[in-house]
């Protein structure tokens, strides 16, 4: 029997890994923790051969996520090191949680970002959770050539901080910008215009406008909006390049926000309000009409959707492209019902849906949101006929030559709804719907 060649072993052990391909971007699991039983230590436990194979494959050392608690470091801080030099000089993943803001446990963190910093030039992604502001300046001016993806989240911290020279720079997580003046403007040397993803945890809608302008090749943004200073006159914004817009905003500002954005690439939008108001369905509609975009995915969470609001969305021609529709509504179980048998039979596959489609958009369609293959409606409070909701689904299963029919439902539907339940079960059990998940209504 011949043994494996080596370079086969290596291979083997790098599928091995929890994070395969951890070089490749998103993919990077930084929430797998280092234990004796998950790769590579667990290689080091079968054999002295494949512990001797695994210490010298750097690719097996390159991803590090580190957990800090009780004071102790987790692995602790001498097995940093050791495993930081077995990844030889592969650009690295780092991570560090830091459980709470004791004495003990930020002078523990500290010590893990000053091994972390040792190796600042190999810097390939970086994400930092620390429960207070821990002393950075042990990161001044190391050049980190290789860096692409910057994350730190913090009670209180100088994001990007030190940070000099990134030319490979392209996604950026930050709990906030020091220094962030109303028109975007900062003292850190920011690389804007390289930048394809950015999350910001705080910013107003002044700056979060202008940041926008400065960054022409963003692809994904993510804003907290949190103040609105009105002090300055407003850009409005052309960007042809931002695709996904997620956003977590009051009411009183999110018309603000949207009605300065022209979006013509937009293809995905996620709002998140905080104060259950009204949904600006008028602003958002001019959104779409301006961008001639055609969005593929829209999430809106207790942004106060009333039935004519998600009628509205219906029937808006820029979101007949709709492959997932999540109206998830924590308001007042008062509140009148958002989804009521009018939408319902708008959404259903029949002649008279097709007659209306060809009337309202002027071409053939065989329903509304034909693309439609997710759909999440929790916090609905639905009122309407029993077997409503099994009619529209199953109208669109039966017409999926024409229409892709749903595979993903989740929605509140009450128990005396017998029949609704029964049909919609059984859809699953038939292998019609992969998904399903039927939730009593909440009634307080």
């Amino acid at each position: 029997m011949h043994p494996l060649p080596i370079e086969l072993w290596e291979e083997i052990f790098v599928h091995c890994l929890p994070n395969v391909d951890v070089l490749s971007g998103d993919t990077w699991n930084s929430n797998i923790c280092v234990t004796p039983g998950v790769a590579p230590l667990l290689l080091c436990q079968v054999c002295k051969l494949w512990r001797q194979i695994s210490m010298d494959l750097p690719y097996l050392w390159v991803s590090l996520p580190v957990f800090v608690s009780m004071g102790n470091s987790y692995p602790p801080l001498d097995f940093l090191r050791l495993w930081l030099a077995r990844s030889g000089h592969l650009p690295l993943l780092l991570s560090l949680y830091q459980q709470n803001e004791s004495d003990a446990n930020c002078f523990v963190a500290e010590e893990v970002l000053r091994i972390f910093s040792q190796h600042a030039s190999r810097w390939y992604s970086i994400q930092l959770h620390l429960s207070r502001n821990a002393r950075l300046p042990i990161l001044e001016s190391r050049p980190t050539p290789m860096l692409e993806t910057f994350e730190i989240q913090s009670v209180e911290v100088d994001a990007l901080m030190g940070l000099k020279v990134v030319p490979r720079l392209l996604h950026i997580h930050v709990s906030h910008i020091p220094d962030l003046s109303l028109s975007g403007d900062n003292s850190l040397p920011v690389p804007w215009s390289q930048l394809t993803s950015l999350t910001l945890d705080s910013i107003s809608v002044e700056s979060s406008i202008r940041i926008l302008c400065m960054c022409p090749n963003l692809g994904k943004c993510s804003y907290t909006i949190d103040t609105h200073h009105g002090a300055v006159p407003f850009l409005s914004v052309v960007h042809v390049m931002l695709k996904s817009l997620v956003v977590n905003i009051s009411h009183n500002y999110l018309s603000t926000f949207l009605e300065h954005l022209t979006l013509p690439q937009l293809f995905q939008v996620t709002v998140y309000s905080n104060d259950m108001a009204e949904w600006p369905q008028g602003t958002f509609s001019r959104l779409l009409e301006r961008s001639s975009c055609h969005l593929r995915q829209l999430e809106v969470y207790n942004a106060g959707m009333s039935n004519a609001h998600f009628l509205a969305c219906v029937l808006h021609p820029c979101l007949q492209s709709l492959e997932e529709l999540v109206i998830n509504d924590f308001g007042d179980w008062t509140k009148e019902p958002f989804v009521i048998d009018e939408i319902l039979t708008a959404l259903s596959c029949s002649s008279h849906a097709i007659a209306d489609a060809v009337q309202l958009f002027k071409k053939p369609l065989c329903c509304l949101l034909p693309h439609l293959e997710k759909l999440v409606l929790l916090n609905n409070r639905l009122v309407g006929r029993d077997g409503a909701f099994a009619d529209m689904v199953g109208s669109r299963l039966r017409h999926a030559s024409y229409v892709r029919g749903l595979r993903w439902l989740e929605c509140e539907l009450s128990v005396d709804h017998t029949e609704d339940h029964s049909r919609l079960h059984d859809l699953q059990r038939n292998g019609f719907l992969e998904y399903l998940r039927l939730l009593s209504p909440r009634l307080a």
